[in-house]
């Protein structure tokens, strides 16, 4: 028996890197997401729904105590699961 599990991160968007737990939103949503999905293909992710097939998406996790998290390039290869993605996970991300 296969069971996939899904998980729903907030997803939002912002023109500066956050610094404080204070940021301004330019567009918040729900995204579905698979825990094993790589961090590569959720850049992707967020490319595609811009419409846009180059530039860099910058990713910040909201951590337990408030503080955010920048998920860097480096970590692209692993799976969202891995760097602690869960059901609820705060994600903003910014697409220069």
């Amino acid at each position: 028996m296969l069971i996939i599990l899904r998980a729903d991160i907030n997803l939002g968007e912002v023109r500066d890197p956050p610094s404080t737990k204070e940021i301004a939103l330019i567009n918040q949503e729900g995204v579905d997401v698979l825990p094993t999905m790589l961090l590569r293909n959720l850049r992707n992710k967020i490319k595609k729904k811009h419409r846009k097939t180059r530039g860099i998406v910058s990713l910040w996790m909201e951590m337990r105590d408030g503080k955010w998290a920048e998920l860097k390039q480096d970590n692209d290869a692993n799976t969202l699961d891995w760097v602690g993605l869960e059901n609820g996970t705060n994600i903003v991300y910014c697409l220069k």
